[in-house]
């Protein structure tokens, strides 16, 4: 991924007050959901607000934060629903013909015939392997492994994969 200090990802979402301090639960986009405390402090919102974490857990199965600042449930609610956004350039570096899921999303989809399948609207992790939804004339599903996707071009943004228009 080119690093843009201005370009950012959305990595997770803050969710509904957890307790009586201030707390917000933590949806977390990363693959291993605790990374996403290792790209703090954040930015929030589509506004660009920065804010720091004065602490965050576990707690059961899910992660929750308490941002500085943010005493009460009441605070808290201000917060909810926000997406977490971190610059492009805070990223990892990936391997030749890697790609982040958000440098996908919404790219053109195309058989190795050429036709038109859609564009790529999301991705699931379905634990054998990652799968596109596509969606054109309808939606499709189609599983993001070697023999199927053949050529990724970030600077066209076309995907070409080996797949039946009738699937």
């Amino acid at each position: 991924m080119t690093a843009n200090p201005k370009a950012t990802i959305v990595v997770g979402k803050l969710g509904a007050s957890y307790g009586v301090r201030g707390w917000l639960r933590v949806q977390s986009y990363t693959q291993e959901p605790e990374d996403i405390f290792a790209y703090l402090p954040w930015t929030v919102g589509r506004a660009g607000t920065e804010v720091e974490a004065a602490d965050w857990r576990c707690a059961g199965t899910q992660l929750v934060v308490k941002l500085a600042g943010v005493d009460s449930p009441e605070a808290a609610r201000d917060w909810t629903g926000l997406e977490i956004l971190v610059s492009t350039a805070r990223l990892p570096p990936l391997a030749s013909g890697e790609y982040y899921w958000s440098q996908l999303q919404g790219m053109r989809v195309t058989n190795t015939s050429g036709s038109d399948l859609g564009s790529v609207q999301s991705l699931l992790e379905t634990g054998a392997n990652d799968v596109m939804v596509v969606s054109g004339e309808r939606e499709r599903l189609i599983p993001y492994v070697d023999a199927v996707v053949r050529t990724v071009n970030l600077r066209e943004r076309t995907i070409v994969v080996d797949w039946d228009p009738e699937y």
